[in-house]
């Protein structure tokens, strides 16, 4: 509500003191229920409010209450639920919000390329207290509002950035008839409702059976074997891994895992440094990189710590494109390349000439992620390399 600065009360606390307009915040995290909403002017009395309302929040829901004029003028709050669920890889979540004192409009969204611009669509007939959404290309846009069913423009165009992985709302406030009307916007993350999970096989020569929660989930799991992700509620699991058709009440490798909603993990049973089995949990950074690939070593071999040599290949040249030093097991190391081929080695750490593995040749993508493993045993003579390939939001 332009020229405004009010007192918000919830459930009879003030809860944001000398909130101004044009002002958006933080999430702000509250137990599921109903929660009464008084706004006052400044320092003004919340018996007398200028806005009231009631709230309902459900467990695990994103909302976004706005303080805004209705289509006559008239003060009002609105709740909108947040859909923050995850795009498709490379497009990133518009919302449009009318929460302005105007009529019903069209949104005409253009593709912008210079002076070039071109339609890619229109959100119709959008009135006060409403919203419209489209999951679109990562990209600018030019964004521009017309009355409902005509073809005069109100406002804009007005430059609107949708980056992968997130979504850009766009709230269109004030009171066109006086003026005052303009755009705010804001990006929030695009997350998951559940957890991502991949499993990893590393103990190499040992087919076998993984339990999760007492349940059979992965019968005859073979080594150098590398699932899919697999989409698991958020919560703590049990896991038990068992040479293939032995009892799940005697685990060769037992262990817990936390899984929290929106995140992305590998789950590897590997060798740890001393030869034991042992389950190590990793969370995947899938966050865009511009057109840079992201490249994660994890050490999960039966070997003490180790630098990771990058040499990057064009043409006949080869040259140093970085090293990741000192990488111990159970531990990973993450760096940013641009995409092309590139040879790796692992050397005892801190110990120059002497290779352990490698040359091990990569053909590295843009916009990709790459968790390579090193597993199996130094001392046995089987260390190798596992390779996880997955898309960068």
């Amino acid at each position: 509500m332009p020229g405004l600065t009010v007192d918000v009360y919830v459930n009879g606390d003030l809860a944001l003191p000398g909130f101004e307009p044009g002002s958006i915040t933080d999430a702000l995290p509250l137990a599921a229920g109903s929660y009464d909403i008084a706004i006052v002017g400044a320092g003004g009395d919340p018996a007398d409010p200028a806005i009231a309302g009631t709230a309902s929040v459900a467990a695990g829901d994103a909302v976004t209450l706005v303080a805004h004029l209705a289509a006559d003028g008239t003060p009002t709050l609105t709740p909108f639920v947040d859909d923050l669920t995850l795009a498709e890889t490379g497009e990133g979540r518009l919302i449009v919000r009318h929460v302005a004192a105007a009529p019903a409009v069209d949104v005409k969204l253009e593709r912008t390329f210079w002076r070039w611009r071109r339609t890619v669509g229109v959100l119709e007939d959008l009135e006060s207290g409403g919203q419209a959404q489209v999951d679109v290309r990562a990209r600018r846009y030019a964004a521009s509002l017309l009355p409902a069913a005509t073809s005069t423009t109100v406002f804009g165009p007005a430059d609107v950035r949708v980056r992968r992985g997130e979504a850009t709302i766009v709230y269109a406030f004030g009171d066109l008839a006086g003026g005052t009307f303009d755009l705010l916007t804001e990006s929030r993350e695009l997350r998951s409702a559940t957890a991502n999970v991949t499993v990893v096989h590393g103990v190499l020569g040992l087919t076998v059976d993984v339990y999760v929660n007492g349940v059979l989930t992965l019968p005859g799991f073979e080594p150098r074997t590398i699932t899919d992700p697999l989409p698991l509620p958020c919560g703590d699991y049990d896991i038990a891994i068992v040479p293939e058709g032995g009892n799940p009440s005697s685990p060769a490798i037992a262990g817990r895992v936390s899984l929290a909603a929106g995140v992305d993990y590998s789950l590897v049973a590997h060798l740890a440094a001393d030869g034991t089995p042992t389950l190590s949990p990793f969370v995947n950074d899938l966050s865009a990189a511009g057109y840079r690939s992201r490249l994660s070593v994890r050490h999960a071999a039966a070997a003490p710590a180790v630098d990771v040599v990058l040499i990057r290949r064009l043409f006949f040249w080869r040259f140093l494109a970085g090293v990741l030093p000192d990488l111990v097991n159970g531990e990973e190391a993450s760096t940013l390349v641009a995409g092309g081929r590139y040879q790796a080695f692992v050397r005892p750490a801190g110990v120059a000439g002497v290779t352990v593995l490698g040359p091990a040749a990569l053909a590295l993508q843009a916009r990709k992620a790459y968790f390579v493993y090193a597993v199996g045993s130094l001392s046995g003579g089987d260390l190798d390399l596992l390779v996880d390939v997955r898309d960068l939001r």
